[in-house]
């Protein structure tokens, strides 16, 4: 147990960061006081911290993107776990889970389906809810017709007409 020196609360050792130049190896205040101090730390010097930020960028924006695109290359993982998180608010397993109610086959076609590979996330974009997993063929279809039910109907019945001839 230790006492910070920023509130005065006693709290155990796992509560203080590193720091390896003091005698116990920790810092002195808890890493409560130490996110706060932080923040306000960023607060006050944000404008000149994204300046710098900005004109480091542009002197090397080609060597930023590069480093970019190979972080991504390594962790391609995170990166996939990330973008569905992001974009979809699914995770992993509730990607999978999908997958597996629908047998992994297409929600539409049933043409069966490789993670990964050409599976696209249906989702309406007005309310951004995920409706199932598709091919690329029916993802794109469903988009060209731009989610538009008339259009489909309207699609479906030139088609009927133009089989009876």
């Amino acid at each position: 147990m230790k006492i910070c020196s920023k509130c005065g609360n006693e709290k155990p050792l796992s509560e203080y960061y590193k720091k390896y130049d003091t005698k116990d190896g920790l810092k002195n205040h808890c890493k409560t006081c130490s996110k706060i101090q932080n923040k306000q730390q960023y607060l006050k010097n944000r404008e000149n911290r994204l300046e710098k930020q900005c004109q480091y960028y542009l002197k090397n924006s080609e060597h930023v993107k590069e480093y970019g695109k190979n972080w991504r290359k390594r962790n391609r993982e995170y990166c996939k776990e990330y973008d569905l998180h992001r974009h979809y608010n699914l995770t992993k397993i509730e990607f999978e889970k999908i997958l597996i109610d629908q047998n992994f086959k297409c929600a539409i076609c049933n043409e069966i389906l490789v993670p990964g590979k050409q599976t696209h996330i249906d989702h309406c974009h007005n309310s951004m809810k995920v409706r199932g997993i598709l091919c690329h063929r029916c993802n794109t279809g469903i988009g060209l017709f731009k989610e538009s039910i008339y259009n489909l109907k309207e699609a479906i019945k030139y088609i009927e007409k133009h089989e009876k001839n």
